[in-house]
């Protein structure tokens, strides 16, 4: 029953974060409604964690790999496939919490320096400025293995 209850939550929160993303008034409309991922990210991944609020309680960044005490609560999918737990020796989840205006457009690029052992993870929201409502997004990616690299985040707000 628990296992159910989760997954309904999980499920009205993806349903509950999109119809408030695709909710736009006429008087403000960024270039485009929803998330674009480019770089590094492995694509058209969603990450599923077991639980909706983890990242309620880490108003900064994570980055998930092996060791962390969320690993195992991360399950991910591509295409919409079979959701399977995360390889944390193929991959490692970065996870940077947002609050956006309801009409909102997130472009999410991750760059990995491998000689380096660095990662930046960049985040460019448009929003509208004057929307009276928000919603916190936890906002988690599907990297490649980053685990001992120093992660750097760029977030720049462009109010419309």
């Amino acid at each position: 029953m628990r296992g159910y209850f989760f997954k309904s939550l999980t499920g009205f929160s993806f349903i509950l974060m999109f119809s408030v993303l695709f909710s736009c008034g006429k008087k403000c409309n960024p270039d485009f409604v929803g998330v674009r991922d480019s770089g590094d990210i492995v694509a058209d991944s969603k990450i599923k964690p077991s639980c909706g609020g983890l990242m309620s309680s880490h108003p900064d960044s994570l980055t998930i790999t092996g060791v962390h005490p969320y690993a195992g609560r991360m399950s991910y999918s591509i295409n919409d496939s079979e959701i399977q737990a995360v390889d944390y020796n193929q991959y490692s989840v970065l996870a940077y919490p947002l609050s956006v205006n309801t009409c909102a457009g997130i472009e999410r690029e991750v760059t990995i320096d491998n000689a380096a052992q660095t990662v930046l993870y960049k985040i460019k929201i448009s929003q509208c400025g004057d929307s009276p409502e928000s919603v916190f997004l936890e906002n988690y990616v599907l990297v490649p293995n980053v685990d001992g690299f120093q992660v750097t985040r760029e977030v720049e707000y462009n109010n419309m």
